[in-house]
């Protein structure tokens, strides 16, 4: 399922609006320059017809909730920051639970992929490695240093 420019750019700003930059002071890399598109493309190709409906779904939900959230007639392009702020927190509390599900989706796959980059992951944790594969292989050392040195006494 393909996504449209509109829908990458709904998107985008919803990602956006869900990490906003400087949030949170440990954070330095803002999500805004990571690729959303990318993501947002293999989120609707890449994995079964009924996730990634839901994942369109929720981006129109997002891009129309200003109508309803603030009343007004706009979409989530044509508002501030302020008011994308006040809109997520709707979503993700709205009383309508299938809204709420869907938002409560699309903001843990958001968040998978933003703490999937080592640079926001080693600021969160403070851990230095920057894969999970690095953290094997450093085990892995580890555990035949500690081999070697039995076997050498």
């Amino acid at each position: 399922m393909k996504l449209t420019k509109l829908e990458l750019r709904a998107a985008r700003v919803t990602m956006c609006a869900i990490f906003p930059a400087g949030a949170d002071p440990r954070i330095t890399e803002p999500i805004s320059e990571m690729d959303l598109e990318g993501f947002m493309r293999y989120a609707t190709s890449e994995v079964p017809f009924k996730p990634a409906l839901g994942f369109r779904v929720v981006i129109w939900i997002a891009m129309l909730a200003p109508l309803f959230v603030l009343g007004r007639f706009r979409t989530i392009l044509g508002i501030s920051a302020e008011e994308r702020d006040r809109v997520v927190n709707a979503l993700i509390s709205s009383s309508i639970y299938e809204i709420r599900a869907l938002f409560v989706f699309f903001k843990a796959f958001t968040s998978l992929y933003y703490f999937t980059s080592a640079r926001v992951r080693s600021q969160v944790t403070g851990d230095d490695m920057e894969t999970s594969g690095e953290r094997v292989k450093a085990g892995l050392v580890s555990l035949r240093a500690n081999k070697e040195v039995r076997h050498a006494s």
